[in-house]
């Protein structure tokens, strides 16, 4: 059976960008940078982006505090101007690039316990961003537009464990609230609910093991249908349904100057679609070394 649609695109732009940072330390406690980042890509105006942010060490109470604020810009893919998927899809060139606002404030505690200084470490991120011009589909699904606004926030709670020097391990949890502010329905392909779960492992010198857990809610497909067994359309777009992906990387110091890894991603198989039709890569191993000069 042949498959239901092909991908084709026909163009080409030029992108040039730049940027600079700058860190300064304050009073022994109060980490401070600032960024910009100048962008010139074909077909639209430049564009100037700035970021500021600051950590704030309170030792008295074991504490870091957390805040930065920031624009950004980013100008419609080839793909989505000029893409064409015969008889389902025809990019816009006339889309505009993507513009936002957005901030964040946070804060992590060390909790000791059982000998340990830092047994414990509750952490917690607010964040908020406000989008023009948000690329998304179409009402028919049949070609892109510019959303005029969305506003997306939400909330990342964490915690990790430190039992003993040679073990590490790490929960999280990220709730997105993402909506497109003309029409209250939420943005498509963004998960309301994901939950990782990560370990470093150090059994031996110089070796490191690190699994990764992550888990996937369902989010809003908004766009490709799915398909029956002849390959044809069903027009009613679906959820992109949870999924679990498990990971694993392990690393072997052999000299200083020289490491031996290992990566294995998707171990459990998982036939996870994070969008409708894209299916995650089956397992694979990946075996190297790095090498410091």
């Amino acid at each position: 059976m042949a498959p239901p649609f092909r991908t084709t695109v026909d163009a080409q732009q030029h992108s040039t960008g730049g940027y600079a940072t700058l860190q300064y330390r304050l009073f022994e406690r109060l980490d401070l940078t600032a960024g910009l980042r100048h962008d010139a890509t074909t077909g639209f105006t430049d564009a100037t982006t700035w970021r500021l942010g600051a950590v704030l060490a309170v030792p008295e109470l074991a504490s870091r505090l957390r805040a930065s604020a920031g624009t950004g810009f980013a100008a419609p893919s080839l793909f989505q101007r000029f893409g064409v998927i015969p008889g389902f899809f025809q990019g816009n060139p006339d889309l505009r690039p993507e513009r936002s606002f957005g901030w964040e404030v946070g804060a992590e505690t060390d909790i000791a316990a059982f000998g340990r200084p830092d047994f414990a470490m509750p952490s917690f991120t607010f964040f908020q961003s406000r989008v023009r011009d948000l690329i998304n589909f179409n009402a028919g699904f049949d070609t892109l537009a510019n959303v005029d606004r969305a506003n997306i926030h939400g909330a990342e709670l964490g915690l990790t464990l430190r039992p003993a020097a040679w073990l590490e391990a790490t929960a999280t949890w990220t709730i997105t609230e993402a909506f497109d502010a003309n029409t209250d329905q939420r943005l498509p392909r963004r998960p309301e609910h994901v939950v990782s779960l990560t370990a470093r492992l150090a059994p031996l010198p110089r070796v490191v093991i690190a699994p990764t857990l992550l888990f996937t809610g369902p989010s809003p497909e908004g766009a490709f249908a799915s398909y029956d067994n002849t390959g044809q359309a069903n027009p009613t777009p679906r959820n992109n349904p949870a999924g679990t992906v498990l990971h694993l990387t392990a690393t072997w110091q052999a000299w200083d100057q020289v490491g031996l890894f290992l990566e294995a991603r998707n171990l459990g198989n998982s036939r996870f679609e994070p969008v409708n039709g894209f299916v995650t890569p089956g397992r694979s191993v990946l075996v190297g070394t790095r090498f410091a000069l």
